[in-house]
């Protein structure tokens, strides 16, 4: 536990998102004292399904908040049409979608199913060398404890990092999974909020991703092709899908399973041969060099949580959740996005949101 004397700011800020990222470069902008906690290694960022594939799906909100991310940002995106493809038997054609299967999994990945979208010329952690943050930076920590402390008419939080440093703010944007407060505030959730996260099923992405050289072909695609597969794993099972997209020297594959299975070696290593089997389908024409498989914990399931303006429990005022299982959107780096501008927008006045932070042009995220 903590013994020394809590390091005060205005806003804490958690998570390894893009979102804990430039939401703390825009309030440290707008002259708050703010402190940045994340899991990960100094400027690196989790990774999420449309920012590994730089595909957003093309719907007027999500146009807007990359419109708003770019008057902060030098963010270039476009509007494309790509038709996803897969493959029956040997031949390659348009993926006309995952018939009358509603699995899970399935809803998930459906939304891939279209042709419109915004590309991005960068994906998310690219961006992170652009956003100038002025505050305090506290990499690779691990959140040991999240106390609520109320003063007569005062509230805040005190957080104590890897067993013996402790902060403190009044308010907190917590973008890690929101399961997590079932262990930092066991006592304090309301029973409707407590009942719905523990009883949560919210589903990991298995990523492959692959470098690879491919031959020069007139006919590939400069924006990246993008493929859907459906196939069964095993016998009697329902068929599992898998999402990618070939880049000229790269390409990503996507497959869903319940955190609860994370554990499950068996089912992990069928899930990853599934991946395989299809991204090499897809890539006959390339030679693979290099093999990464990374995990993408919590990354969709809406929990449906009671949250009241700027995104708060009731039970926990000031203490902003941000994270993909708050929301209904299938998608990770937009989500977040948008819901790190909704809590901005209520914390800051508009006047703030409207004037630009200054661009960095080194990286000045400093611990």
């Amino acid at each position: 536990m903590a013994t020394a004397k809590p390091q005060e700011f205005d806003i804490i800020v958690i998570g390894s998102s893009f979102s804990s990222y430039y939401s703390a470069s825009v309030l440290s902008q707008a002259s708050y004292k703010v402190a940045l906690i994340s899991d990960r290694p100094e400027n690196t960022i989790s990774p999420s399904l449309d920012g590994l594939l730089k595909l957003i799906p093309h719907t007027e909100d999500n146009k807007t908040s990359l419109q708003t991310l770019k008057s902060f940002l030098p963010l270039e995106f476009s509007e494309i049409e790509i038709i996803p493809k897969t493959y029956e038997g040997k031949e390659e054609r348009e993926f006309l979608g995952f018939g009358e299967n509603t699995s899970a999994a399935i809803r998930i990945f459906d939304l891939w199913n279209q042709k419109k979208w915004l590309h991005l010329s960068q994906a998310p952690h690219e961006l992170l060398p652009h956003l100038s943050f002025e505050g305090r930076s506290f990499p690779a920590s691990s959140i040991t404890q999240i106390q609520k402390k109320e003063q007569e008419a005062s509230l805040a939080y005190e957080i104590t990092l890897n067993g013996h440093q402790s902060l403190y703010a009044p308010k907190v944007i917590f973008c890690d999974s929101p399961l997590n407060l079932l262990s930092f505030f066991p006592s304090d959730l309301s029973p409707r909020a407590h009942q719905k996260l523990s009883k949560a099923k919210p589903w990991s992405l298995m990523t492959l991703q692959i470098q690879q050289s491919l031959p020069t072909s007139p006919q590939k695609s400069s924006s990246g092709e993008l493929f859907i597969f459906s196939g069964k794993m095993r016998k009697n099972e329902q068929p599992e899908p898998v999402v990618g997209r070939l880049f000229p020297s790269h390409s990503v594959w996507i497959a869903p399973l319940l955190t609860e299975d994370l554990a499950n070696h068996d089912l992990s290593v069928a899930i990853y041969r599934n991946i395989k089997k299809f991204s090499q389908k897809a890539l006959k024409e390339a030679t693979p060099t290099q093999e990464a498989v990374v995990i993408l914990k919590d990354a969709y399931g809406f929990l449906n949580l009671p949250l009241k303006e700027g995104l708060c429990l009731p039970a926990l005022p000031s203490f902003h959740l941000c994270h993909p299982l708050i929301t209904e959107k299938a998608e990770g780096f937009i989500a977040d996005l948008q819901m790190a501008h909704e809590i901005l927008s209520y914390l800051l006045p508009e006047s703030t949101l409207r004037d630009k932070p200054s661009l960095n042009k080194e990286n000045s995220i400093s611990p």
